[in-house]
């Protein structure tokens, strides 16, 4: 797969996992892996969300370190920092002039953070041959690739842990 299409949907990992998790969600989920971190960075990058990915580096640098000290973070305080870049970069004005939305102050933290899945799909709608299926004919196309994964029966089976 493209690392572009890798990187993009890294990106609505993040945005999911900071819906379901906070931050710190986020970095459970994803373990910390260097790679996909730098697919995060790449991503958010790519689909131009600059607020997203100065709150992302902000967060990581306060990870890293705490890494850096032997895996001690204070969560308290590290919600307080982020909690602090998020009010700064995703401002009504922020998020306006990046979306061509009006943000106003009815838009609460999730809506704040899903403008990156709105750049996202804007960012997807620019590739060549992407387009857009009804639902039916979206799931008849996923049966039609899963029917060329090899064992899919057994993937299947092992990844749910059955005997």
């Amino acid at each position: 797969m493209p690392p572009k299409i890798i990187n993009v949907s890294r990106v609505n990992f993040l945005v999911g996992s900071v819906l379901n998790a906070g931050f710190l969600g986020f970095v459970h989920n994803s373990k910390w892996d260097r790679r996909f971190l730098a697919g995060v960075r790449g991503g958010l990058a790519a689909i131009g969300a600059k607020e997203h990915l100065a709150v992302f580096e902000g967060a990581s640098r306060l990870i890293d370190e705490a890494y850096t000290n032997g895996g001690k973070l204070d969560t308290i305080k590290f919600k307080a920092a982020v909690d602090q870049l998020e009010r700064k970069l995703f401002s009504n004005l922020r998020l306006s002039w990046r979306t061509g939305w009006i943000v106003g102050n009815n838009w609460t933290w999730g809506e704040r953070w899903q403008c990156a899945q709105i750049l996202s799909a804007r960012y997807i709608e620019k590739w060549q041959g992407v387009r857009y299926l009804p639902r039916p004919e979206y799931e008849a196309a996923l049966d039609r690739i899963a029917e060329r994964i090899p064992d899919l029966a057994a993937r299947r089976q092992e990844s749910e842990g059955a005997p």
